[in-house]
């Protein structure tokens, strides 16, 4: 990051398997630089698409092969690549990705943020957005990088810009609904661990409702826009299960 900010460079090279260097590909990407990553066939799959190149050497046993040459191509590959860092799809995002990424969205910033604050570094939002979803690449969606990709959602999120950090924050409204969410989630897990479980991860509806309104008095489905629990619950999809066996519905929490 020192190099990035403070030095004139035309493109990066990383030399590594790991898929934790994912968010530094994204923050290099946002800067408009060259990416190539060196590693062995064993490398992450995840950090293999976030380079615009990638060279595998090895089986992942060491080699006697001297580098030098291998080096010596990639930099001239930088320099003749220089300054077009990625592909560039800046066409507008189709409706149905743009409503797939705006689930997404929701889901990272009710995960990512604290109780008392609203806005997010896109480094960390781009790492619990592939949390979510792990093949997650701005690419899908039409933009070379998250900032371009948020930048076409100007009504549902808003960005700023302080020195060299970018951060993000839902709009109100938007805001607003995933904090309802996140609340309502709240209350279906402490249902769960209050509602009597013959099975250990299924629980009947009628169950779950009796501990619903134990833990919140006067709750109603209708405030969450739906006219029974197994609606509300099949709105979910990613935090809860729901199946009818001989009649009975039950639910259960997925693994997150």
């Amino acid at each position: 990051m020192e190099v990035l900010y403070r030095i004139q460079v035309d493109g990066f090279c990383l030399v590594t398997n790991d898929a934790d260097y994912v968010p530094l590909c994204d923050k290099i990407h946002e800067a408009q630089k060259l990416v190539i990553g060196i590693g062995t066939p064993q490398a992450a799959e995840g950090f293999i698409r976030a380079c615009d190149k990638f060279i595998f050497v090895g089986r992942g046993e060491s080699s006697s092969q001297p580098l030098a040459p291998l080096l010596t191509e990639l930099l001239t590959e930088i320099a003749v690549n220089s300054p077009k860092p990625v592909v560039k799809m800046e066409s507008a995002v189709a409706e149905t990705n743009q409503q797939g990424v705006q689930k997404i969205l929701v889901q990272a910033f009710s995960k990512a943020l604290p109780e008392d604050a609203q806005w997010i570094t896109l480094s960390t939002l781009g790492s619990y957005l592939r949390k979510i979803q792990s093949d997650f690449q701005s690419n899908n969606y039409g933009h070379s990088t998250l900032t371009k990709l948020l930048q076409t959602l100007p009504e549902f999120v808003e960005l700023k810009i302080e020195g060299t950090v970018t951060s993000a924050r839902l709009k109100d409204a938007v805001n607003a609904k995933a904090l309802k969410l996140n609340t309502l989630q709240k209350l279906i897990l402490d249902a769960f661990a209050k509602a009597q479980q013959d099975d250990p991860q299924w629980i009947s509806l009628t169950s779950l409702g009796t501990a619903i309104s134990q833990v919140v008095p006067g709750f109603r489905l209708n405030g969450y826009g739906h006219s029974t629990l197994t609606k509300l619950l099949q709105s979910m999809p990613e935090f809860v299960e729901v199946q009818a066996v001989d009649g009975v519905n039950s639910a259960r929490l997925k693994k997150i």
